[in-house]
């Protein structure tokens, strides 16, 4: 979620999968939101909780040969014919991911939202069975 107009004494303290607005004394706070803009109009004291659907369509990528996205590992992995590295969220996810092609696959686990890091971790709530093939894997957690 990202500021639009911000006055003096607007907070914001936003957690995953939701953001909790905190104001004291002043007139507004307008945020823009994934669907459009709303306003907050502050004539008293208020605490007001959004809360947002998670996106699990596109926590899991495929960028090669062509970018696809998956809500699962274990989709990703189906959907590979060819040497693959598969990107996941820094989220936790439940998935039992079963390993039965002769490919060498590699998951990357912990990435932003964007992609363009994976400095967290991907925590697997299932197992991990590697029957055939090979497995790398960073920033992962099996739990």
């Amino acid at each position: 979620m990202r500021s639009q107009r911000q006055e003096p004494h607007c907070e914001r303290h936003s957690t995953y999968g939701g953001a909790k607005f905190i104001a004291k004394r002043m007139r507004f706070c307008a945020y823009t939101a994934a669907n459009g803009d709303f306003l907050i109009t502050m004539n008293a004291d208020k605490t007001i909780t959004v809360t947002f659907d998670k996106d699990n369509v596109h926590s899991v990528l495929i960028d090669l040969p062509t970018m696809k996205y998956y809500p699962s590992i274990s989709d990703a992995y189906l959907d590979a014919s060819v040497p693959t590295v598969i990107k996941a969220w820094g989220t936790d996810i439940t998935d039992s991911l079963i390993l039965n092609k002769d490919l060498a696959v590699t998951i990357r686990g912990g990435y932003n939202s964007e992609y363009t890091s994976n400095s967290g971790t991907t925590t697997i709530h299932g197992t991990v069975t590697v029957k055939k093939g090979s497995l790398t894997v960073e920033h992962l957690i099996v739990q």
